[in-house]
């Protein structure tokens, strides 16, 4: 579940952001195998896409901004096959 945080632009989101993942995260885990991974440079939700797609993930949560959930889908799209890859949930934060 890729992750991205912007605390130093949002100081008092960062805790309601995290809160709101952490959230997520366990009510998923307690239904699927489940893998959280943060975003930590530019380009980087891509990598994660691509990753994902490559490693054939059934299931794509992404939890962040407009940049983190398009850098996700183009890794997923970008990868051979990706038309019948798994399947994409976007969480906004």
């Amino acid at each position: 579940m890729p992750h991205a945080g912007r605390a130093d632009r949002e100081p008092n989101s960062h805790f309601h952001h995290t809160g709101r993942r952490d959230l997520l995260a366990h009510a998923l885990k307690s239904r699927l195998e489940l893998t959280v991974e943060h975003t930590n440079h530019s380009g980087h939700g891509t990598e994660l896409g691509q990753a994902a797609a490559a490693d054939g993930v059934d299931l794509v949560v992404v939890h962040g901004g407009d940049g983190t959930v398009s850098g996700v889908v183009n890794g997923l799209l970008g990868h051979p096959g990706a038309a019948s890859s798994g399947k994409l949930g976007p969480c906004p934060r």
